[in-house]
């Protein structure tokens, strides 16, 4: 742009300012939002590993606690989930000792506790069910570290 250009251009800047106008904003490309140093998002610098200083060391190391650790939160879960299994079973169980128990017994001199012809297949085979399914969840393969 030419000296002439300019200088027309800032003459109708001052007339649109003498009339009430806006002022006419220019926006730079390169401008960027000023941002308070506390708020400014800091990002680390990559690091290089550099074998000499230990670095792949410190890292196998970390690599080796942090297995230990999920291995050990595992186990933990293993032991969580046979509580669970066990005390399901042991209820199970239960009931139906409760239930051969007082089958024949007599509320009055008539009336049994149980209703005559009640089957009880379908609760031995949850109980087989469920003592399977506890034993393939904690079989050899489950319980190997490593």
């Amino acid at each position: 742009m030419t000296t002439s250009g300019k200088k027309v251009i800032a003459s109708l800047d001052r007339v649109a300012l003498s009339f009430g106008g806006g002022r006419r904003e220019t926006v730079s490309t390169e401008s960027q939002p000023v941002i308070h140093e506390k708020w400014r998002r800091r990002t680390p610098e990559p690091k290089l590993l550099a074998p000499g200083n230990g670095d792949l060391e410190r890292l196998s190391k970390q690599d080796e606690k942090l297995s230990k650790r999920v291995q050990g939160i595992r186990l933990g879960l293993r032991g969580v989930q046979l509580v669970c299994s066990l005390l399901i079973v042991a209820l199970l169980a239960q009931s139906l000792v409760i239930f051969t128990a007082t089958k024949e017994s007599l509320i009055n001199a008539t009336t049994t506790t149980w209703p005559r012809g009640v089957e009880v297949w379908a609760s031995i085979l949850v109980v087989t069910f469920n003592v399977a399914i506890m034993v393939f969840a904690f079989g050899k393969d489950s319980c190997e570290m490593g």
